[in-house]
């Protein structure tokens, strides 16, 4: 595309930018686009692998807590999340 525009002169340059892998608005993409990846090597055929899974990753220094959250089981995920938001 950029050639096109360039060619019929329909601008005099084009810049192109492109995110570097994994570059994220915050902690939770880059941990996210590395889970992501993960995901893309091993096979998950259940919850229970996608769990193991996440318990692998290590962020900061520290393994990565993994829960799946059901809405319906009436669990109070609340102390789990007390304190990380700002």
């Amino acid at each position: 595309m950029p050639k096109i525009y360039c060619d019929h002169k329909i601008y005099k340059a084009y810049v192109s930018l492109f995110w570097a892998q994994r570059h994220g608005k915050c902690d939770v993409d880059r941990l996210f686009g590395a889970l992501q990846e993960l995901m893309a090597m091993f096979p998950l055929m259940s919850m229970d692998s996608l769990i193991a899974l996440c318990a692998r990753l290590h962020w900061g220094g520290k393994p990565v807590d993994a829960y799946a959250i059901n809405a319906t089981s009436m669990t109070d995920w609340a102390p789990l999340f007390k304190g990380q938001a700002i």
